[in-house]
C-alpha cells in the first residue's frame, strides 16, 4: 500500500516551542430525547455534536478524569443503549481570540452577533478580558443506521463503491481513425462508429422558394389549401425546399448525411395533443403544389419515415423543430439524378440546375395541431431545412470515431475483486440520437491497458486496448431523451483487467474507450464542456483487501488531535502541561511540544509524502523557525501523554532519529485560522523521513 500524503501521522511528534495556558469553563450536560418509533420503516435521525473545545480538557470536579474523557464514556454508554435510530457524530471546535494583540480585547457588535463572548480571566493573566469566538466544527461520521452491519458502510469490509466524474476538458475526447490528434473541446460526445471529423462537416440551409411550395390538403375533400398558415395536424402538409438553384445551397448526390431537421415558426399558441409522421417524396424534382385533387397525399412516399409523437406545445413566434430526419434526406440524395449525380468528390460546386426536396408531415390522430407560418404570410418565418453532411471523400471507411474518457483518482486497491462497473451518460439533444441498422448494432467498450492513464492531449488511436471488452447494443441503449441519464452494460471485466495489472495502484487513473463496429450507431451525450460529464461507478469487494490492506492503494489521511492527552508541553525542568490554549512557535524556546495522531496505516506501507500541519491561533508575523527540530517517538503505538515529570524526555520516549530533523525555515505572515507553517507551495513540516 502506498500513502500519497500523510498530513498527520500515527505516533508522537516532538517540536521545541513555547505555548500558553487554557481558560476553564464548565461543560453542559448531554441529553437525548426520542419519540416513539412510528413503524419499522421509520428511524429518527440523531446528530451528536460533541464539544471538543479547550474547556473539555479540564478535570471534572472530585474526579481525576477530564471532561472529554467523561464525555467519551457517556457516549459509549449512550450508543450502546440505542437502537432503531440513525446516528452521526460532529465535533465542535474550541475558541479563538481574534484580538489577542488588541489594547481593549473587547467584543465589538459584529463579534457579539456572531457569538463572541468576553472572558474575564484571572487578574494579570494574558488572556484577561479576551473576546472568544466560536470556530465551528466538522462532521466526523455522517448520519447512518446505527444497527446496520459494518459491511453496509463503504469504509468497512464487504462491498465498497467508488465514483469518478470527468473533471477536465482533456479527459474526454473524440478522434477519427485517420486523425492525428483528438478533439477535446466539443460540448457533445458522439458515441458512434462512423462520424465525420468536425473540419469536414458542411451545413446547408434551404428555404421555401415560392408560395406554391408549402401547402396543406383537406383530407375530407382532397383540396389543397393556399393559405397564410398551415396546420400540422391530421391533414397532410408538404414543404418543398430548393437546393442548387440561384443563390441556394448545394447538397451533393450521395452526400453522407450527419443530421437534418426542419424548423417551423408558430403563428399562434398551441398545446393540444398531436402525433404526426414525417416522410419525403421519392422523386428528385417534385412539382409545386396545385389545386388538383389529393395533390399532396397521392405523391410517392419515401421508404424512410420518422414518427413525431407528442409534438411539443409552443407559444406564438416560437421555433418548433422536428426530430432528426436524416434517414429521409439520405434516401432522397441517394436517388439517381439528384444534383445531376455530382458527389462530394466532384470539383463542381454547382451545376445551376435546381434540385428540390419535398418533406411531408401528416398526423395520425389528435386535435387542431400546431399553426405555423406559410410563405404566403412571411418568407422569413416559413419552414427552414437544415442539413449537415460530410465532405470527406473517404467517409465513412477511414473516419470511424473513437471516444476516450479518462477517470481520475480511482481508489481501488490492486487486485481487489470488481463486483460491477458502469459509465453513466447524460443525453444531449435528441436530434443527434439515432439507431443503427439493427438492434444488434453496437459500440465496443474497452480500456487502455496501462497502469496510470494520461489525458487525451495525446492520441486516442495509439493507446493499447485491454483484452477484455463489452458490447453495448442499440437495443440495450434504448431511446434517449435530452437531460436524462443512461448507463452502459456492466464493464467489470474491463476495469478488472486494469486494476489487476502489476503496476496499478489505487488512486491511479483509468482511460475507457468506446468504438463502434457498424454504421450509424450513435448516441449523443454531454461532455465536460457540456456541463454534465460522464461518471464511472465501480463497486469492489474488500474481502482480502481490508483488513489487512494487501493491495496497492494510494490514500490520503488527514487526522486531527482527538484526545485531551494527545498534545502537551514539557518545560525545560521536565514539568508537563496537558491543558493547552495554543502552541506559539518561536526560535528562542527550550520547551518541547508533543502531538499524537492515530492513523490507520498498514505496516510496510510506502509513504510518498507526510507533513505536520498546525493552525495559527493568532496573527503571526513573518520570521525564521530555526533552530527548531522535529522528531518522532520510535514505537508501534504511542501512549497518551501524562503529567509525570519528563514524560517527553528521550529517556522515557525513544526517538526515531535521536537528533531530530532541523527546521531552517523562513515563513511568511500567518493569518489567524490559516494552516501553518507555509513553506513555498507546501504547508506544514516535512516529516516523511520520520513516518
Amino acid at each position: 500500500m502506498k500513502i500519497s500524503k500523510l498530513t498527520h501521522f500515527c505516533g508522537t511528534a516532538f517540536i521545541a516551542m513555547a505555548m500558553g495556558s487554557s481558560p476553564v469553563v464548565k461543560a453542559d450536560d448531554t441529553e437525548l430525547y426520542l419519540g416513539e418509533l412510528a413503524g419499522n420503516s421509520i428511524r429518527h435521525n440523531v446528530l451528536f455534536v460533541l464539544d471538543t473545545s479547550l474547556s473539555m480538557k479540564s478535570k471534572v470536579t472530585s474526579t481525576d478524569k477530564s471532561r472529554i474523557d467523561t464525555l467519551r464514556e457517556a457516549m459509549d454508554t449512550l450508543i450502546g443503549g440505542l437502537d432503531n435510530v440513525n446516528v452521526g457524530v460532529m465535533r465542535m471546535n474550541g475558541t479563538k481570540n481574534p484580538e489577542n494583540n488588541s489594547a481593549t480585547r473587547t467584543c465589538n457588535a459584529d463579534q457579539i452577533a456572531a457569538g463572541g463572548q468576553k472572558h474575564g480571566g484571572n487578574s494579570g493573566s494574558w488572556w484577561q478580558n479576551v473576546c472568544y469566538m466560536p470556530t465551528g466544527g466538522t462532521v466526523l461520521f455522517p448520519v447512518a443506521n446505527l444497527d446496520a452491519p459494518l459491511t453496509d458502510f463503504a469504509s468497512e469490509g464487504g462491498r465498497s463503491e467508488v465514483t469518478s466524474t470527468i473533471i477536465a476538458g482533456d479527459d474526454d475526447a473524440s478522434q477519427t481513425i485517420a486523425a492525428v490528434n483528438p478533439t477535446t473541446t466539443e460540448e457533445i460526445i458522439e458515441i458512434a462508429y462512423q462520424q465525420c471529423a468536425p473540419s469536414d462537416r458542411v451545413q446547408v440551409i434551404a428555404r421555401i422558394d415560392n408560395d406554391d411550395q408549402d401547402d396543406s390538403e383537406d383530407l375530407s375533400t382532397g383540396n389543397v389549401r393556399d393559405e397564410n398558415t398551415i396546420q400540422l395536424a391530421d391533414d397532410p402538409s408538404g414543404f418543398i425546399f430548393t437546393f442548387d438553384g440561384n443563390g441556394t445551397p448545394v447538397l451533393p448526390a450521395m452526400a453522407p448525411i450527419i443530421s437534418a431537421k426542419i424548423d417551423f415558426t408558430a403563428r399562434t399558441d398551441g398545446s393540444d395533443d398531436v402525433d404526426t409522421n414525417i416522410f419525403g417524396e421519392s422523386v428528385v424534382k417534385p412539382n409545386d403544389f396545385d389545386n388538383g385533387s389529393d395533390n399532396i397525399s397521392n405523391r410517392t412516399q419515401t421508404s424512410a419515415l420518422v414518427s413525431w409523437p407528442g409534438v411539443p406545445a409552443v407559444n406564438a413566434e416560437q421555433t418548433l423543430a422536428t426530430p432528426d430526419i436524416t434517414s429521409i434526406v439520405q434516401e432522397i440524395v441517394n436517388q439517381p439524378g439528384w444534383n445531376n449525380d455530382l458527389t462530394v468528390s466532384s470539383p463542381a460546386p454547382s451545376d445551376g440546375d435546381e434540385d428540390l426536396m419535398n418533406i411531408m408531415v401528416a398526423g395520425d390522430g389528435g386535435g387542431l395541431g400546431r399553426e405555423i407560418y406559410a410563405r404566403n404570410l412571411s418568407s422569413t418565418k416559413s419552414a427552414e431545412l437544415t442539413v449537415t453532411y460530410c465532405a470527406n471523400t473517404s467517409f465513412p471507411a477511414t473516419t470511424r470515431q473513437r471516444i476516450g474518457l479518462r477517470f481520475q483518482d480511482i481508489r481501488i486497491p490492486q487486485g481487489a475483486e470488481i463486483l460491477d462497473a458502469a459509465i453513466d451518460f447524460t443525453a444531449a439533444s435528441p436530434n443527434l440520437n439515432q439507431d443503427g441498422t439493427a438492434p444488434t448494432d453496437a459500440v465496443t467498450i474497452y480500456a487502455e491497458d496501462t497502469d496510470d492513464a494520461a489525458d487525451f492531449s495525446t492520441s486516442i488511436n495509439s493507446r493499447t486496448p485491454t483484452t477484455a471488452n463489452e458490447s453495448w447494443t442499440v437495443a440495450q441503449m434504448g431511446d434517449w431523451s435530452e437531460g436524462e441519464s443512461y448507463s452502459t452494460p456492466d464493464i467489470k471485466a474491463v476495469v478488472q483487467e486494469v486494476t489487476d495489472r502489476g503496476g496499478w495502484c489505487g488512486g491511479n487513473d483509468i482511460a475507457v474507450i468506446l468504438e463502434g463496429d457498424t454504421a450509424n450507431v450513435m448516441r449523443a451525450a454531454q461532455s465536460f464542456e457540456g456541463g454534465a460529464p460522464p461518471v464511472l461507478r465501480v463497486a469492489y469487494s474488500q474481502s482480502g483487501v481490508v483488513p489487512p490492506e494487501t493491495g496497492c492503494n494510494v490514500k490520503t489521511h488527514s487526522i486531527p488531535v482527538i484526545e485531551s492527552d494527545h498534545d502537551a508541553r514539557m518545560a525545560p525542568n521536565g514539568t508537563m502541561k496537558l491543558s493547552l490554549n495554543g502552541l506559539p512557535m518561536g526560535n528562542n524556546s527550550d520547551y518541547v511540544i508533543g502531538t499524537i495522531f492515530k492513523v490507520p496505516v498498514s505496516p510496510g506501507s510506502t509513504v510518498l509524502s507526510a507533513r505536520l500541519v498546525f493552525t495559527a491561533t493568532s496573527n503571526a508575523t513573518a520570521g525564521s523557525l530555526s533552530p527548531l527540530i522535529v522528531d518522532a517517538e520510535a514505537t508501534d503505538d504511542a501512549a497518551d501523554f501524562t503529567a509525570t515529570s519528563n514524560d517527553m524526555a528521550a529517556s522515557n520516549r525513544s526517538r526515531v532519529t535521536g537528533s531530530g530533523i532541523p527546521v531552517n525555515l523562513d515563513v511568511p505572515t500567518a493569518a489567524e485560522g490559516t494552516p501553518f507553517p507555509i513553506d513555498g507551495a507546501n504547508v506544514g513540516f516535512d516529516v516523511k523521513p520520520l513516518v
